[in-house]
């Protein structure tokens, strides 16, 4: 597959992306794949991604697996973000055309199934996250301290955060909190769940969000998008 990444990836599957330059990954807009078709992927990346230290990483037209870390098994190298992560105030990420997907039932990460933005921003456009979950917030994008997150044309397809600690639960396709704003234009949420109900102990959730929890977010604009099903008091939660 084509790309520019020279570095190798480190013991925990994980590619770093550091310094003030441009890296990009991009695959070819067709492919032969039944189930990547409608989204026009071809390559397949076999490990994960970190962005940081002011950093700017492109990525078209490719397709994620989130069960790469640590594919040898072992305990997880990462609790946030499964496929990408991305921290630091100037780090700048932005993925087109691609598919994040779960392959495996076993879930290592606790905080953004998909990606993991801590500061900078993520911009994500014609994307397919495809049945993320986190064992606790965010199972597809958790995304917190000042960042700037913004999604156009694109599905969240059955993503689901298990979390059931009042304080760390919620969201089941993305978790936004600290000063966070969160831009979406025409995507589509199906599907996508938060337990309301810990069923260890029976007793209710604080927060959850089905499609979206945003806490102590800075601006948040939501623009012809589509959540199935639609319930007012549990799809989108903002505190």
């Amino acid at each position: 597959w084509p790309h520019n990444l020279t570095n190798a990836p480190d013991a925990d599957n994980t590619l770093q992306v550091q310094g003030e330059v441009a890296w990009a990954v991009q695959g070819r807009p067709h492919t032969d794949d039944p189930a990547l078709q409608p989204w026009h992927v071809n390559v397949s990346l076999p490990y994960r991604l970190a962005a940081s230290s002011g950093s700017t990483l492109l990525l078209r037209y490719v397709a994620m697996d989130v069960d790469m870390v640590n594919p040898h098994g072992g305990a997880s190298c990462c609790t946030y973000g499964g496929a990408i992560a991305v921290q630091g105030e100037t780090t700048k990420v932005s993925i087109w055309g691609v598919v994040l997907r779960k392959t495996k039932t076993t879930v290592k990460v606790n905080h953004g199934g998909g990606i993991w933005v801590n500061g900078g921003s993520l911009h994500v456009d014609r994307t397919r996250f495809d049945s993320i979950v986190a064992n606790a917030q965010g199972g597809g994008i958790f995304v917190q301290n000042n960042a700037l997150l913004v999604i156009a044309d694109s599905m969240f397809w059955q993503n689901e955060a298990r979390g059931t600690a009042p304080a760390d639960s919620g969201g089941g396709a993305i978790f936004a909190e600290t000063g966070v704003t969160l831009m979406l234009f025409q995507v589509n949420f199906t599907g996508c769940k938060a337990p309301d109900v810990d069923p260890a102990s029976g007793s209710d959730v604080t927060y959850f969000g089905d499609a979206v929890l945003c806490k102590a977010c800075t601006n948040i604009l939501v623009n012809a998008t589509n959540f199935v099903p639609f319930d007012r008091e549990r799809t989108m939660q903002f505190d």
